[in-house]
């Protein structure tokens, strides 16, 4: 897997485009960390090979997964690109570049994106895992 944070404004026909080739790209703000990219897009890919899949395409599938949530629209919202986002995190099977101004730092946990992800409870020195219990126990619930 190969993850990359990028800088700068990306339109919805785009990352349609990129996802048609294989990247994927989501808000930053929805991503805890590389580890965590890489967990939900994993294990989108094998909700798919299970046939246990809620959404109907890749893409979708990992924001589910990247955000907790069992609905769709719920995950968009959260992990999906819009005009606000500028701060993207994208991965792939295989190397790529996108057309943006590249910065691995926004991939990284931070203290915002835990806000923005509602999550509160947090035990101490483990604040970035609390994304990958919201992604397991949806994960778990299938």
């Amino acid at each position: 897997m190969i993850v990359k944070g990028y800088v700068g404004k990306v339109g919805i026909n785009e990352a349609n485009k990129w996802s048609l080739q294989g990247i994927y790209v989501f808000n930053s703000l929805a991503v805890g960390g590389k580890e965590h990219l890489e967990y939900s897009f994993l294990k989108a890919k094998n909700a798919f090979e299970r046939e246990i899949n809620i959404a109907n395409s890749l893409h979708i599938e990992t924001m589910l997964i990247l955000t907790g949530s069992r609905q769709i629209k719920k995950a968009i919202k959260l992990a999906g690109i819009n005009e606000n986002v500028n701060k993207i995190a994208a991965i792939s099977e295989k190397n790529f570049e996108l057309p943006l101004k590249r910065d691995d730092y926004v991939v990284k946990c931070t203290p915002q994106k835990l806000k923005y992800m509602g999550i509160d409870f947090i035990v101490p020195n483990k604040e970035c895992d609390a994304f990958f219990e919201n992604s397991a126990m949806l994960y778990l619930k299938r």
